[in-house]
């Protein structure tokens, strides 16, 4: 059985024909399910958690990564498999997991190919891909070893899965990205300066450390000053905080080209 979860940015007409498309392809591959869509009233977390787990089901998030990310962390604990279908072009998720965009990753869905991914941990809580952190206002202790400390970069993002950057779209340049890999079992901690826009000028991404732990603590570098971590792209966790590699993992399908 197949559960196909729509974005709810998808309720847009504009994405009438690509999911048109999409329901056909997946149709004519005996692949089609059960369509729910999300809403204000509908969280994909809730969604997740609530459907059955009798007659292996197969969960497929299609719209963003974003939502990607929740439904994953929705799954720990289950066996369900979690497939996606990127709408967008600069899916990151999509670069690593060897999908296609749109009706063309329905094939994918369809071979069922399935990867177990380790997840991440900060505090109690579980994160799929990155944390994000202001570099100027936070120390890092690695490992119980070593501090991680700067007064002239801007951000650090600990990487559980994902393309060391701190971009959130995927941009084919002539430069390969390093990619986090979740099966290392190390997070990654990457340090630099994000791309900067200045009306028609745009100052590059500037890549400068890169260090591996396989556990974090996080403070800020003034007592009463609050400082948060934001987690996966969207949840903010105020510090300090604990990141490690957590016990648990997903199951998800991917492709065949993919970089993990």
């Amino acid at each position: 059985m197949f559960f196909y979860i729509y974005d709810s940015f998808l309720a847009d007409k504009k994405y009438e024909k690509i999911l048109s498309k999409i329901e056909t392809r997946l149709t004519n591959l005996g692949v089609a399910g059960r369509n729910i869509r999300l809403s204000i009233l509908k969280n994909v977390e809730e969604i997740v958690k609530d459907l059955p787990e009798k007659d292996s089901p197969t969960i497929v998030i299609i719209g963003e990564d974003k939502t990607f990310f929740k439904a994953a962390k929705a799954l720990v604990g289950k066996r369900t498999p979690l497939g996606f279908i990127p709408i967008k072009g600069n899916s990151i998720v999509a670069k690593l997991l060897g999908l296609p965009v749109n009706e063309f990753a329905c094939d994918v869905i369809s071979a069922r190919l399935i990867e177990t991914i380790n997840l991440g941990k900060i505090n109690k809580e579980i994160f799929f891909s990155y944390l994000e952190l202001p570099a100027q206002d936070v120390i890092i202790t690695c490992n119980h070893q070593y501090l991680i400390r700067t007064n002239k970069l801007k951000k650090i993002r600990i990487f559980n899965l994902g393309l060391l950057q701190f971009g959130d779209s995927f941009e084919e340049t002539e430069e390969k990205k390093m990619i986090a890999n979740p099966k290392d079992n190390y997070l990654e901690i990457f340090v630099g300066n994000p791309m900067e826009k200045f009306l028609f000028f745009k100052k590059q991404e500037k890549f400068d450390s890169l260090f591996f732990a396989r556990e974090i603590n996080v403070i800020s570098k003034k007592r009463d000053k609050k400082i948060s971590a934001v987690v996966d792209g969207e949840k903010i966790i105020e510090l300090p905080i604990s990141a490690s590699l957590s016990n648990d993992s997903i199951r998800i399908v991917v492709g065949r080209n993919r970089l993990i």
